[in-house]
């Protein structure tokens, strides 16, 4: 049971995450509050998504989702995304400036 809810939780994470985005964000254009919530609502969505994939992973290997590889695994994934954001941000951010 906790397989099927934590794949049907990935999925539908990232499928929020693509419709907010792609759905929502031409509706959003100018109003710049609104934008930078949607914005850490989509990279929130992202990140506990693709990280219930990878519990699902750990899950079908055969691995403990709870240890401590399991652990180091999620920080690595998630300081991966964090660095990718952070690298789609910094154009916007330098051009402010």
């Amino acid at each position: 049971m906790k397989l099927k809810t934590e794949v049907f939780g990935s999925g539908l994470s990232i499928f929020a995450a693509t419709f907010i985005f792609y759905a929502i964000d031409p509706y959003t254009a100018g109003m710049i509050l609104i934008e930078k919530m949607q914005k850490t609502l989509v990279y929130c969505l992202y990140l506990i998504g693709f990280n219930l994939a990878l519990r699902v992973r750990h899950r079908g290997e055969g691995r403990d989702p709870y240890s401590n590889a399991a652990y180091k695994a999620h920080i690595k994934l998630t300081m991966f995304f964090l660095a990718m954001f952070a690298l789609m941000e910094l154009p916007l951010f330098i051009s402010r400036m």
